[in-house]
C-alpha cells in the first residue's frame, strides 16, 4: 500500500508543479492570439463604416461581433479625436472578470493620405478566466478519479491483507496467548499453505506437547508429593513444609488469639562426630537425635528410632518437629495453653544430650536451643524464623546454658554484630582501626623494657569496640590475617619512627592470633615486613597463644624455628590457663612467657593463685626464659611480683595504652614514674610476703 500512496503523491505532484502550469501559460498565449486576430478582423469590418461616421450601422455592426465573443468584456470604439463612438459592455460584473488581455487596434482608411489614414480605434478587454476555470476543473476531475482509484485500491488490498493475514494470525496470537496462560486446548486454526500457516501448524503442535507435558507433570508430582516436603535421612517434614506449616499455624493463632513457640535445637559438636567417626555414623547421630526429639515432645522418651513414625512430623496433635537444616531441628508448639515452655525445653535438652553410643564407642552430644515466640516475637513466619535462629546463636555462644529465649536485647545484640561483621574487612582502609601503645617495665630497674602494639577500633555507628568483640569477628571471617599484617607492618613503622625521632630502641611487641599462626605465609609476610622497614629483627616481639602452639605440634615447631632464624623475639601469652602440658617449652625455641592477668589480679588475695605465679617464674628461670606479668593494676602486685623475681610488667599501673603520638612525647616522663614507683616499692620487697 504504501508504493501506491507514493505513486499517487508523486502523479499529484507532478500535475500540480508542472503540467497544470504549463497548461495553464499555453491557454493564455492562445487565448492572446485569438483575442489578436479577432480584434485585427474587426477592425477591419468596421473601418469602412467608421470612416463615414455613421453612429448607427458602427453599433450594430460592432454589436453583432461584441455578442459573438462570449470572453469579451467590453469594447469600445473611438474616433480619430479619441471621443468614444461606441461602447459595449457585458451584463456581468466586469469588476470580478479576470481581464487578461486588452487589445487596441487602430481604425486605418486605406484610401486616404498616410496622415489622415487614422480613422480612430478599436479597445477590447477579454475575460481569460472562464478558460483557466476549466483547466482547474479538468486539473480537480483527474485528482479525483485518481484518488478514488488509489481508495479502491487500498480498501481491496486492506480486505485482502485482513482475511488472508491479519486475522489468521490473530488467531494464532490468541492461541499462544491462551497457552502462556496454560490452556492447553487444542486452538482451531486454518492450516494454510504460506507461512502464517506453517505457524499455525506449529503452535497447534505446541499445544499438544504442552498438554502432554502437563499431564505428565500433574502425574509426577503426585508421586513425588510426599518426598518434597520431606527429609530422606530422618524422615522427619523438612524446611519448606515447616515453612508452610508455621505461616498456616499463624494465621488460625492469630484468629484464636493464641500463642505458639518455635524452637530451634542445634547439635553443636556435630562436625566432629562426623569428622572423627565419619558420615555413616553421623549420619546414625542424625538420625537418632531426630527420633530423640520426636519422642520427648510426645512425652514417650524412647531410645527406639522409628524413622516411619516421623514422616509427618505431628507428634501430639499439637507439635510438630521438622529437621531446619544439617544439625539444627525445629520444634513447633501450635498451643501454649497449659505448657510450661521453660520445662519443654530443658526436657528436649537433656534428652537429646544423652551419650550416643554406636558400634561400641560412646559419644557426648552438645545441644544449644533457641525460641521465639508469637506474637511476642513476630508476627509473621519469617520474623519467628530469624528471632529463633537469633535465640540459637546467642545459646552456642552461652558457654554456660546453651538455652536462650529471643529478646528485644538480643536482637539489638544480633543488629550489632551484623553491623560489626559487614564494617571490620574495610575498618582499616577507612582508618578506623588504630593502633595504641602500652609499656612493659623492667621490674628490677624501672626503665622500659619494650611496648606492646594494641589494636584499637573506633566504629562510626558503635563507637568504640573493644580487640575481645572484633578479634573473634575477624577470626570467624578470615579477615584475621589481613588485619593482623597491618597491624605488624604499622607496628614496625612506629618503632622505626620512633628511633628516627630519638627515642632508644626498644623491643615492638604484637599479637599473632591462632589463624594467623597457621597461615602459611607468616614468615614471609614478617620477613617483608622488617626488610621493607629496615627494622632489626630481634627488636620484633611476637606473642603466641598456647592453643596456636599445641594444635599441630609439628608445624608449630617449624614456623617457630623459621621465625627463630629470621631473628625475632617469641614469647607465649595468657600463659597458664591454656593447657595442663608444659613440654612444649622446652620443645619450641621460646623466649619469653607472659602470665595471665587472671592470676595477677588475685594475687594478693588468693595464696593459690601467689603459688601459681611463684611456680611460672621458677620453671621459666630455669628454662632460661623472660617472665612478663600482664594486668599489674596496683602496687600490692608489683611488690609481689618483684619478691618473686618477676622479670618485666605490663599494665595500668605503669603505663596505659596510649596512641603512639601522645606515647613519644610522654616517653621521658613515663620512664621517671616508672623508675621511681619500681625503686619505691621494691626497696621493700622482700620482706612484704616473707610470711
Amino acid at each position: 500500500m504504501v508504493p501506491l500512496a507514493v505513486l499517487f503523491v508523486s502523479v499529484a505532484a507532478y500535475f500540480h508543479f508542472i503540467a497544470l502550469p504549463r497548461a495553464i501559460a499555453e491557454t493564455r498565449q492562445q487565448f492572446h492570439m485569438q483575442v489578436d486576430s479577432d480584434v485585427t478582423a474587426i477592425a477591419r469590418t468596421l473601418q469602412p463604416v467608421a470612416s463615414h461616421a455613421n453612429i448607427a450601422v458602427l453599433r450594430e455592426t460592432s454589436g453583432t461581433f461584441f455578442d459573438s465573443k462570449q470572453s469579451w468584456r467590453e469594447m469600445v470604439i473611438r474616433s480619430a479625436n479619441d471621443d468614444i463612438l461606441v461602447r459595449h459592455v457585458r451584463s456581468q460584473d466586469t469588476e470580478k472578470a479576470i481581464v487578461m488581455d486588452v487589445h487596441k487596434v487602430d481604425l486605418v482608411d486605406p484610401s486616404s493620405a498616410s496622415s489622415e489614414r487614422n480613422a480612430g480605434s478599436i479597445m477590447v478587454k477579454a475575460d481569460i478566466g472562464p478558460s483557466i476555470a476549466k483547466i482547474n476543473s479538468s486539473y480537480r476531475h483527474f485528482l479525483l478519479v485518481l484518488a478514488s482509484a488509489l481508495a479502491f485500491t487500498l480498501v481491496l488490498m486492506a480486505t485482502l491483507l485482513s482475511s488472508v493475514v491479519i486475522n489468521p494470525l490473530r488467531k494464532v496470537a490468541a492461541a499462544a496467548d491462551r497457552l502462556s496462560k496454560r490452556d492447553f486446548r487444542q486452538p482451531e486454526l486454518a492450516m494454510t499453505g504460506d507461512e502464517v500457516g506453517d505457524l499455525a501448524r506449529s503452535v497447534s503442535h505446541l499445544s499438544v506437547a504442552l498438554r502432554q507435558h502437563e499431564f505428565d507433570q500433574r502425574k509426577s508430582a503426585l508421586t513425588i508429593a510426599g518426598l518434597s516436603y520431606h527429609d530422606e535421612l530422618t524422615g522427619l517434614p523438612n524446611k519448606g513444609f515447616l515453612t508452610d506449616r508455621l505461616g498456616t499455624e499463624i494465621k488460625y493463632a492469630g484468629a484464636d488469639d493464641r500463642s505458639i513457640a518455635l524452637l530451634f535445637v542445634d547439635v553443636d559438636n556435630f562436625k566432629s562426630i562426623n569428622d572423627l567417626a565419619g558420615h555413616a555414623v553421623g549420619d546414625k547421630c542424625l538420625r537418632e537425635v531426630a527420633h530423640r526429639i520426636v519422642s520427648t515432645a510426645s512425652g514417650e522418651k524412647s531410645l527406639v528410632c522409628d524413622i516411619e513414625s516421623m514422616f509427618d512430623g505431628l507428634v501430639d496433635g499439637r507439635t510438630f518437629v521438622a529437621r531446619y537444616s544439617a544439625d539444627v531441628f525445629a520444634v513447633l508448639i501450635a498451643e501454649l495453653e497449659g505448657v510450661d515452655l521453660a520445662a519443654k525445653v530443658r526436657a528436649i535438652q537433656e534428652f537429646v544430650q544423652r551419650p550416643f553410643v554406636e558400634a561400641g564407642r560412646e559419644f557426648d552430644l552438645s545441644v544449644s536451643v533457641g525460641v521465639s515466640k508469637f506474637p511476642d516475637h513476630g508476627a509473621t513466619s519469617a520474623e519467628l524464623v530469624k528471632h529463633a535462629d537469633t535465640a540459637l546463636h546467642a545459646a552456642k555462644r552461652d558457654t554456660m546454658d546453651h538455652v536462650r529465649f529471643f529478646s528485644d536485647t538480643l536482637d539489638s545484640a544480633n543488629f550489632r554484630r551484623l553491623s560489626l561483621e559487614s564494617s571490620l574487612p574495610r575498618a582499616t582502609e577507612n582508618g578506623e582501626v588504630v593502633l595504641h601503645y602500652q609499656a612493659k617495665v623492667d621490674v628490677r630497674s624501672g626503665v622500659i623494657s619494650g611496648v606492646e602494639a594494641l589494636a584499637r577500633w573506633s566504629h562510626p555507628l558503635h563507637g568504640d569496640v573493644s580487640p575481645g568483640e572484633f578479634i573473634p569477628i575477624s577470626e570467624r571471617q578470615g579477615s584475621i590475617i589481613e588485619l593482623g599484617q597491618w597491624v605488624v607492618e604499622s607496628a614496625c613503622a612506629q618503632a622505626i619512627a620512633w628511633q628516627r625521632s630519638g627515642l632508644p630502641s626498644i623491643r615492638m611487641a604484637v599479637n599473632l592470633s591462632p589463624r594467623q599462626f597457621s597461615d602459611s605465609q607468616l614468615v614471609d609476610r614478617i620477613r617483608r615486613a622488617v626488610e621493607v622497614h629496615d627494622m632489626d629483627p630481634s627488636l620484633l616481639e611476637l606473642e603466641l597463644t598456647e592453643g596456636a602452639l599445641v594444635d599441630d605440634p609439628e608445624r608449630a615447631e617449624r614456623t617457630l624455628t623459621e621465625l627463630k632464624e629470621l631473628g625475632v623475639y617469641l614469647s607465649v601469652d595468657d600463659f597458664g590457663t591454656g593447657y595442663s602440658s608444659l613440654s612444649y617449652l622446652h620443645r619450641y625455641p621460646i623466649d619469653a612467657v607472659k602470665i595471665d592477668r587472671s592470676f595477677i589480679n588475685t594475687i594478693t588475695e588468693d595464696e593459690n593463685s601467689r603459688a601459681i605465679v611463684s611456680a611460672i617464674i621458677s620453671m621459666a628461670r630455669s628454662l632460661n626464659m623472660t617472665v612478663v606479668a600482664e594486668g599489674v593494676e596496683t602496687p600490692e602486685q608489683l611488690k609481689f611480683l618483684a619478691s618473686a623475681g618477676c622479670d618485666d610488667a605490663q599494665g595500668f599501673y605503669l603505663s596505659r595504652p596510649i596512641d603512639p603520638s601522645d606515647f613519644e612525647k610522654s616517653f621521658e616522663d613515663t620512664v621517671n614514674w616508672t623508675l621511681s614507683a619500681v625503686k619505691e616499692i621494691t626497696e621493700n620487697a622482700d620482706v612484704v610476703y616473707a610470711s
